[in-house]
């Protein structure tokens, strides 16, 4: 994932719905990124893939409300530290808090 225009790159070795790499490769069209050209499938390929992942999962065994609210805290957790990861990677001066504003050299404000 990219922070300054929130792009966000996905790659899949196996799809289900399409029946080769092949096929998918005749579908797709080229896209450049930077000095990267990709090849990006097409929306119908991707759709398709998206209905043929819901009919081939498996039933679901029932989740409680206290193992959801644990899951939902763990994926919480997870965020919040690659949030923090991320600020963290940024410059100094890029780091400060949406509500503070950096006030000359060391000092900040509401």
């Amino acid at each position: 994932m990219r922070d300054k225009d929130g792009l966000q790159l996905d790659f899949m070795t196996a799809i289900h719905g399409v029946k080769s790499f092949e096929a998918l490769r005749a579908q797709s069209t080229p896209a450049n990124l930077g000095d990267v050209s990709l090849m990006v499938a097409s929306m119908a390929a991707i759709i398709a893939s998206n209905g043929a992942g819901m009919y081939s999962m498996k039933p679901k065994k029932r989740v409680t409300r206290k193992q959801q609210l644990e899951a939902l805290k763990a994926e919480s957790d997870l965020a919040l530290t690659e949030t923090i990861r991320r600020l963290l990677a940024k410059p100094m001066h890029e780091r400060t808090h949406f509500l503070r504003k950096r006030v000359g050299i060391c000092a900040s404000a509401l």
